[in-house]
């Protein structure tokens, strides 16, 4: 990807090494450069947002401009580590298609959200963690969590209707019968 003004940025040349060393000069004295930064908060805490397959719940806006990396489940955002008791990452449990975390003690049941996924065909895995430290991570007894590891939605009890949640999160709102 070319910046704009000096498009052998991306070139593999002397030119191009020189482009990048002039902008990572640049970078560096207008106090983006911190490293912490750009590699822990602008990568970690990325969210997606506003996004038509994600329901955002009124929760602040992350900070990018905050150097620490604060882990959050705010729809948008990478669901946050967590270690399990049986020594698994939390990640672990993402990435064959959607997740729905059943968090704490006493979660609401989820029935509504299963039949719904299963009538659209939408893959869905259900697990219920009790740990307090993870629900008090994730903030919310409710958590679907994207194949790609991203928070979709949260809440503390389902909506009224999950078959509009489901069409939502798989990019078929408004969709009948898709």
């Amino acid at each position: 990807v070319a910046l704009p003004g000096d498009p052998q940025i991306a070139e593999d040349s002397p030119a191009g090494a020189a482009a990048r060393k002039r902008f990572a000069g640049v970078f560096e004295s207008t106090g983006h450069g911190h490293s912490s930064l750009f590699t822990e908060n602008l990568r970690l805490g990325y969210c997606y947002e506003p996004s038509p397959i994600c329901v955002p719940d009124g929760s602040a806006a992350i900070d990018l401009e905050n150097p620490r990396f604060v882990p959050t489940a705010r729809p948008g955002t990478r669901a946050p580590h967590a270690w399990l008791h049986d020594g698994r990452s939390i990640l672990d449990l993402f990435g064959d298609g959607f997740v729905l975390l059943r968090l704490g003690d006493h979660p609401p049941g989820a029935e509504e959200l299963i039949a719904a996924a299963r009538e659209r065909g939408l893959p869905l895995t259900v697990f219920r963690l009790a740990d307090p430290k993870v629900a008090a991570l994730y903030e919310r007894p409710l958590v679907l969590v994207r194949p790609d590891g991203h928070v979709a939605w949260r809440g503390n009890r389902l909506p009224e209707e999950a078959l509009a949640l489901v069409d939502r999160v798989r990019g078929a709102a408004g969709a009948a019968d898709r």
